[in-house]
């Protein structure tokens, strides 16, 4: 595989080579590195990030080559999906959630879903897909003795998070797509902030970075009002934060995203590349780094 060995500062984060389609490397600019400090165990978190598929069933044999690849791959710790379960429709039938649900729970290695909005807000009768997927996918890392312990919020129990390695790891219920009921779309995202600022206070002091999982990618009339005070509290963190998220069907990064410490990654369709193995490394100047799997 040929690398890149251009290097280009971006607004006190930098994209160190090598960097291909295959593997990116962000790293904090040296004014960053004071903030570092951790006191959490120093090894690096490795894990697989999956979304929007199997977009129809055709796709459930490459969910599965997928999930069996993961549960064999030596440095990944778990595989999360980043909602978008299937194709936008009007309806969804409860056995497409509980194929996939069953697929998932092949992996020898804990799995955690994020809702996403195909399976709920878009669908025809929003009500419905989400009895579906409460019953098949809230609390899903509980179907893995292996899972690390993982705590949920008790107003909004899709939200979770857990500490691996030092990292703080965050799930939360932002969506794309239909705003379906607007009081619900507020109190929801309030919760979601909500749910950041209890996990950062809680282990902030004991992690050496955070990743941030939802759906949806930012979009200002739909999910400003969870972004704006969101951004405004990684940067008080200091610390390396990562949004990680699908949505958008093709891989995209944005480094930094919005404030110096605060990085955006949206992850390909399960049906066009291999889910995307991110890294938190020990470095406090390379805290991040993407491999697409794609490369020879």
């Amino acid at each position: 595989m040929k690398f890149s060995t251009m290097r280009r500062p971006i607004l006190g984060l930098r994209i160190l080579g090598p960097c291909t389609v295959g593997l990116c490397i962000v790293a904090l600019s040296g004014a960053m590195a004071g903030c570092a400090g951790p006191t959490a165990q120093q090894k690096p978190l490795s894990f697989g990030a999956m979304g929007d598929g199997p977009r129809g069933d055709t796709e459930w044999p490459v969910l599965a080559r997928q999930v069996a690849a993961e549960s064999a791959h030596p440095q990944s710790a778990f595989l999360i999906h980043l909602g978008d379960i299937a194709k936008g429709s009007q309806a969804l039938p409860e056995w497409y959630y509980a194929g996939v649900a069953a697929l998932l729970k092949t992996s020898h290695k804990p799995v955690y879903v994020v809702l996403g909005d195909n399976e709920w807000n878009d669908l025809e009768d929003p009500a419905i897909g989400w009895r579906h997927w409460q019953k098949y996918f809230e609390g899903f890392h509980r179907n893995f003795d292996n899972a690390p312990a993982t705590r949920t919020q008790p107003a909004q129990p899709d939200n979770f998070a857990f500490v691996q390695n030092g990292v703080l790891v965050i799930g939360l219920n932002i969506v794309g797509g239909k705003v379906h009921d607007q009081a619900d779309w507020t109190r929801r995202h309030k919760h979601d902030m909500a749910w950041v600022d209890e996990c950062l206070e809680r282990y902030g002091p004991k992690v050496r970075a955070a990743v941030v999982c939802a759906q949806a990618s930012p979009n200002e009339a739909k999910n400003g009002d969870f972004f704006t005070p969101f951004v405004a509290r990684v940067a008080a963190f200091e610390k390396p934060v990562l949004y990680l998220h699908g949505d958008g069907h093709v891989y995209k990064l944005v480094s930094p995203w919005r404030v110096p410490n605060l990085v955006r990654a949206q992850v390909d369709a399960v049906g066009t590349n291999p889910p995307l193995l991110v890294t938190v490394t020990e470095d406090p100047d390379v805290p991040f780094t993407f491999d697409r799997r794609i490369g020879p």
